[in-house]
Formats: C-alpha cells, structure tokens, sequence
C-alpha cells in the first residue's frame, strides 16, 4: 500500500515540477478575467510533457466566481464539427443555451457565432479551456480565428493547449494561429521536458539511475512516470513506452484488462455509459483500473492517463476482438433518434467493425453535416471514408457524394484532390449519359 501511495504521489509531483513559472503566468491572467480586456492562451509543448497537469491545477485555483468551461479536440479520422464547443455547453444551464444549441442542432455557422457571442457577453467572467487543439477540426479553427479577433471585447480567458511536435508549417493549426498572431490579446507558454535533476528528484528511492533514465525519456513526465509507475520488477529498463503501457495492463486482472480494452476502443473519452454497455465486466473493471493508476474519472468520463497509453493498449487488442468491440459500440450509439453529433464517432466504429452500410450511412450524413458547418477538412474525410465502403452503390448516387467530396476538398485547399474527384465525376456524368451533370461539373 506504501509503494502505491509513493507511486501515486510521484506521478503527480511528475506533471507540475519546474512549472512555477507558467502556472504563476496562467494565474495572474485568470485573476484579471472580466478587468482587463478577454485574453486567448496558446500553450504548447510535445506529448506528455503536462499540459493537462497544468491545466488542471489552473482549474482547480480558479476563482469561483469565474465560469469554467472544458472542451476538447479527440484523434479520430472523423473528429466531430465544434466538439469543444459541445463539451463545453453540456455543463450550461439549458436556458441560457438554448438558441446556441438550436443552431448547432441545424448547423447554422452564422446563428452559431452570434449565440456564442450573446451567451459569453451577458453571462459572468469565464476560463473556457480547449485541449489538443492538434486535432481540432475545421470548424473548430474557425472558432479560434473568430474569438481571436473579438477576445478583446468579452470576459473571456480562452486557453488552448496544442502539440507543436506535431504542428508543422503545413498544418492546419498552423493556418489558424497564423491568422491571430498579430493579436496584442496573445499570450504564447511553452512548456519543455524537465531537467535531469527533476528526473533524479521523481526517481529517487526507484532503483533507477537519474542519468540513464533522463537519456532515456528526454524528460518526458509522461515517458518518466509510465517507466517507473511499471515498477521496480522489471528487468532493466523499457525500451519504450508502449512496453512501459502494456507492463501495467499485464498487472491487471482479466477483467481489468477486458475493461481497459474496452476504454481504448472507445476514444480518448469514454462515456462511463457506452463503456458497461460494450464491456460486462466494467462495473468491477473499472475500479481496478481506476486504483491501479491505468485510468483517470471525471464526470461519467473514463480515459487513459495519456493518449501513448490508450494507443499503446489499442494495438494490443487482437483484431477479431477489436473489431467486435467496435460493433457494439456502433450498436449502443445508433439507438434512435440518432443525435447529429454522435455521427462522426459512428461512422468510425462502423468503419473499424467492417460494416459497410452503416460506415456509408453515418459517413455520408456526417460529412452533410460537417460541411453545413464549415467543417470543410472533415467532411471530406467522412465522405472519403463512406466512399471507400460504397463500390456497389448506384452511379446516379455516388456521383452525388463525389460531387460532395470534391467540393469539400476544393473549399478547404486541396486543390490537386478536388480537380481528381471532379475528372471522376465527370467521367461518370457522361457514362451515364447525363449531359447537364456534365457540363456543370465542367463548369
């Protein structure tokens, strides 16, 4: 019991060590929410090196007369239109919502914006946080470029956490801080891998040679405290995290795992419900989970520590089983009415589970939706993925989602994709003797 409780106490010292500096900065602007003019944050740095953590802490400190709101941006090929936007108003008094989510609902971008607006200009101080921003969708950056431009006039602290080991020139991201960077109400905190003593500091009593395990991990908190979360019975160290990962899922009971597995497939946030719908054996699973450190709880959300966890156990599901895990969450989420925003996440479970009709269904009508909502990048994804489940589907149909596809290519800048979809509509406008179709493909 002692070695968990240090175990446990090391991973949190992990994430906030040598993070005075930022934490002050994030503090200060948060006490001066709704004084001084709204402010965006960007804060930056590579997977694992406690982002979360820090916010987190900034959360837990804020005043309780300053709103909290939370979103977050997820690592599907579908990710969904606005999902920050939906975490965040899920904790909002219906009323005050209402028209914002009816706009939502009908994917009206311009309605959107201006509730949006109205909501965040007549309610109290707020501290909207949106991680991972890395996987934000389209729609979503359009967000960042709209508030970016008004921040100034609203009681706002929006800080947004991002990747920049994975944010290239070419990124979308990229684009989007690019177009508020010349913003005075931008603030830039970078956070980087700890120091070699921070390292010593987190491992001593371990068994594990500072120098060594500093090489090793870079200083990654996330590679450090998976390392040594493993325990002392390994036999040297890990050669990567994936090893560090799957040492502590071999720690776990049968039912542990099933229920771990079971979180993996699910997405970075498993909904506690879909979970002991998919998984019998949740309901005692999850504690284990939960005691062993695998798996963090909030508010009927279950995930992993960090996503390097939840990937490193996915790849370790053999194929038959993930595939029938899939299914069943396919099956719980389509239970009707099928609400719009659930369609994203279908269509990439039916696609994982090999159901071609639904794949075609869910992705066809979730690229309409995406693409209703400026969600350009997204749309063509879904209507690409649905694609690839529809060789049988008639001519005089899939042109149409071709069509689709091809446009949504085109608004958001890939151009060289967008001329090939259209050669290949066209082609099929003529194959069916469609004159009309043709001549306003070539148009």
């Amino acid at each position: 019991m002692l070695g968990d409780v240090t175990r446990v106490a090391r991973l949190i010292m992990a994430r906030l060590l040598e993070r005075d500096e930022e934490l002050r900065e994030l503090a200060a602007l948060a006490r001066r929410v709704g004084r001084d003019p709204g402010r965006v944050v960007l804060m930056r740095g590579e997977a694992g090196v406690g982002k979360t953590a820090v916010i987190s802490e900034l959360v837990a400190g804020a005043d309780p007369a300053v709103r909290v709101l939370q979103g977050w941006c997820d690592p599907l090929a579908t990710p969904r239109p606005l999902g920050p936007l939906i975490d965040a108003l899920a904790g909002l008094d219906r009323r005050v919502v209402d028209g914002l989510v009816g706009a939502l609902d009908a994917g009206d971008t311009g309605g959107v914006y201006r509730r949006l607006l109205e909501v965040l200009r007549s309610g109290p101080r707020w501290l909207w946080v949106v991680e991972d921003m890395h996987w934000a969708d389209g729609a979503t950056l359009d967000l960042l470029r709209f508030l970016g431009r008004r921040i100034s006039g609203l009681p706002l602290l929006l800080v947004m956490t991002y990747r920049d080991d994975e944010v290239g020139s070419r990124h979308p991201l990229a684009a989007a801080i690019g177009d508020v960077a010349t913003s005075a109400a931008i603030t830039r905190i970078g956070l980087t891998p700890l120091s070699r003593d921070a390292v010593a500091e987190l491992s001593a009593g371990s068994g594990l040679n500072a120098t060594d395990l500093h090489r090793l991990t870079g200083g990654n908190p996330f590679y450090v405290t998976e390392i040594l979360g493993a325990g002392p019975d390994r036999d040297g160290l890990p050669h990567s995290v994936a090893e560090a990962v799957l040492g502590r899922l071999a720690r776990l009971s049968d039912i542990a795992r099933d229920t771990a597995n079971a979180v993996a497939v699910c997405g970075p946030r498993a909904s506690l419900a879909l979970v002991h719908a998919i998984c019998p054996h949740a309901k005692d699973g999850v504690d284990e989970c939960l005691r062993a450190g695998v798996l963090v709880a909030e508010d009927g959300v279950l995930g992993f520590r960090h996503e390097l966890a939840r990937r490193a156990t996915l790849d370790q599901i053999p194929d038959h089983e993930r595939q029938l895990l899939h299914q069943g969450a396919m099956d719980v989420l389509s239970a009707t009415p099928v609400e719009p925003d659930r369609l994203a996440a279908l269509t990439f479970h039916a696609d994982q589970s090999g159901d071609d009709d639904a794949a075609v269904r869910y992705g066809i009508a979730g690229a309409q939706r995406a693409a209703a909502l400026g969600a350009n990048r997204e749309a063509a994804e879904l209507y690409a993925l649905a694609l690839r489940h529809a060789p049988n589907v008639p001519a005089e149909q899939k042109v149409l989602w071709i069509e689709g596809h091809a446009f949504a290519r085109y608004l958001y800048g890939d151009a060289d994709t967008s001329a090939s979809l259209w050669r290949q509509a066209i082609k099929m406008r003529r194959a069916m003797g469609d004159r009309l179709g043709e001549g306003e493909d070539l148009g």
